[in-house]
């Protein structure tokens, strides 16, 4: 299986507040590992839950013995989509990112900025867009679509969804 790094927004632990995308991304045979933070940003959990699940993979006794492929990506809303765009490149193992309502500059992997026009986040997404120096898509809602309205913002949910199959499975 394709492994998903998940970073929580700001108070929004575990994966209570994504369903949709956890969901869709299982849907299409992704692991998704969400650390169980609500400060992503803070700290090492993006990196915590991508050593984990490589130590699931090494442990027999593990239902992911084996299973889970060893490049793998990095997405998030929020805060968590900045640590996702600061943590993905310093793993020489992660391949692309996904930030969604959020981003650092200057990313040098393939990444996937996705926002919505009335998001509170959406010139800082934009910028770690424009200032991305590899393969990059951006994306923004329209109608309205402000910050807590991408948790399950469908297109969204499908266009993270797409970008992951092609970087991690090529397809």
């Amino acid at each position: 299986f394709s492994l998903i790094v998940w970073g929580n927004g700001t108070s929004a632990s575990g994966g209570n507040e994504y369903p949709d995308y956890f969901n869709h991304l299982a849907s299409h045979g992704f692991v998704v590992a969400a650390h169980h933070t609500n400060m992503a940003g803070s700290g090492t959990p993006l990196l915590d839950a991508a050593a984990r699940m490589m130590e699931e993979n090494e442990d027999p006794s593990s239902i992911f013995y084996q299973r889970i492929e060893p490049s793998y990506g990095m997405m998030g809303k929020s805060q968590g989509a900045i640590a996702a765009s600061r943590d993905v490149e310093v793993a020489p193992d992660a391949v692309a990112a996904v930030m969604i309502a959020g981003s650092r500059p200057d990313l040098t992997k393939p990444g996937l900025w996705a926002t919505g026009d009335a998001d509170f986040l959406r010139t800082q997404t934009r910028s770690g867009y424009e200032s991305a120096t590899n393969w990059r898509v951006y994306a923004e809602a329209a109608g309205g679509v402000g910050h807590q309205d991408l948790n399950t913002h469908i297109g969204v949910v499908e266009l993270a969804t797409s970008f992951m199959r092609c970087f991690l499975r090529g397809d």
